[in-house]
């Protein structure tokens, strides 16, 4: 229901609840308790130097190229799948990747729903 809800929105709807997530790999005071769990889960916490780099870099040609900060369940991922997933959808449409990021945000959902009523 949650996810119909979000799916039939408009796209300025749209775009402000994918605008809400923050960019991965950020210093954690930052984030929500979630976003830090669901971060510490791939390890997005123990970054290098040189990876903290990469994610800053990555982070910025996807919000250049489509307004919006990149979303992902991470918990369905780990750092190299997460890098093979922002790589990929850096060449996506600004519409497919509105889309898939929807996709993302109602996965998010139904997990931290589930641990709400798990």
């Amino acid at each position: 229901m949650l996810c119909q809800v979000v799916l039939g929105a408009d796209q300025t709807r749209k775009l402000a609840l994918i605008r809400a997530h923050p960019e991965l790999a950020v210093p954690p005071d930052i984030l929500t308790s979630e976003s830090k769990s669901e971060q510490k889960s791939a390890s997005l916490d123990r970054l290098s130097s040189s990876e903290r780099a990469e994610f800053a870099e990555i982070n910025r040609l996807y919000r250049e190229r489509f307004g919006f900060p990149f979303v992902i369940c991470v918990r369905q991922h780990n750092r190299k799948s997460i890098l093979d997933n922002f790589r990929r959808r850096l060449n996506h449409s600004a519409d497919a990747e509105l889309s898939c990021a929807i996709d993302e945000i109602c996965k998010i959902a139904y997990f931290r729903l589930w641990d709400l009523i798990a």
